[in-house]
């Protein structure tokens, strides 16, 4: 499946090899198209949920990881729905 994704947690996630990660389609300076599979946007969720359940000290010192995880969250709840809806 395709989503549109914020790019800094993306890129992160990438970075940190945190398991299947996709293939980006294409980018903007702030958005990524990535195909994902079932792994693959499992990997992600997980990893996008513990960074935007972050609080306090871990927060501030992972706060722009932090605010795109959360913005990240957010565009797959909103695609996902929106294809269940079609």
């Amino acid at each position: 499946m395709k989503l549109k994704l914020p790019k800094h947690f993306y890129l992160d996630h990438r970075a940190r090899e945190c398991g299947e990660s996709g293939l980006i389609v294409s980018s903007t300076n702030n958005y990524v198209i990535v195909e994902l599979d079932s792994i693959a946007l499992d990997d992600l969720i997980g990893d996008a949920d513990y960074y935007a359940s972050l609080r306090e000290t871990d927060f501030h010192q992972n706060k722009g990881v932090c605010l795109s995880a959360r913005a990240t969250v957010k565009a797959i709840n909103n695609q996902l729905t929106k294809r269940e809806i079609i």
